[in-house]
């Protein structure tokens, strides 16, 4: 029991502290904040019910949500370099791309990151393929889309990995 409330506080902390950065700190936007934390901390528990967290899962979402920002950081950059260069780079592609993760659970999580990924966006949900829209070819959205399913492998517990077979509904 101790290892699940461990969990639960662990998911609220990284919630409300994801709140605290979006809304700047502002006292104004507590009253929402805990209601949008409250939420998302109920939805995070039924995407992945309560365990006692692991060294290994939690290093891997760790490394996860490290990389999440850095993807939208590079995604920021480089869509404001695209829209604000002298030549506009935006040359828009769209792409059905393979589902390798559950999309009751995981793939949920991976369609929610991937509109993090430079240049790209989900447009349509299927049961085993996404729509990918991207910016442009250069920016390979489906290797992104692989990497972030791997990477969802390695912290998600009914997620496929690196080699395995992809989820698909029958």
């Amino acid at each position: 029991m101790t290892g699940k409330l461990v969990d639960l506080l662990l998911r609220a902390l990284l919630l409300a502290a994801t709140w605290i950065v979006v809304s700047e700190g502002r006292v104004a936007f507590w009253y929402y904040g805990i209601g949008t934390v409250a939420a998302a901390v109920a939805v995070s528990v039924w995407v992945r019910p309560l365990r006692a967290p692991g060294r290994l899962r939690a290093r891997a979402w760790l490394l996860l949500m490290v990389w999440a920002a850095g993807r939208a950081v590079a995604g920021a950059v480089d869509v404001a370099r695209r829209a604000l260069g002298p030549s506009r780079l935006v040359d828009p592609v769209e792409e059905d791309v393979e589902v390798r993760v559950p999309m009751d659970r995981g793939g949920l999580i991976a369609v929610a990151l991937s509109n993090l990924m430079p240049g790209t966006l989900v447009h349509r949900i299927g049961d085993d393929t996404v729509g990918m829209h991207a910016l442009a070819a250069d920016l390979d959205a489906p290797d992104g889309w692989r990497a972030l399913q791997q990477r969802l492998g390695r912290v998600m517990p009914g997620s496929t990995g690196p080699g395995s077979a992809p989820a698909h509904r029958e």
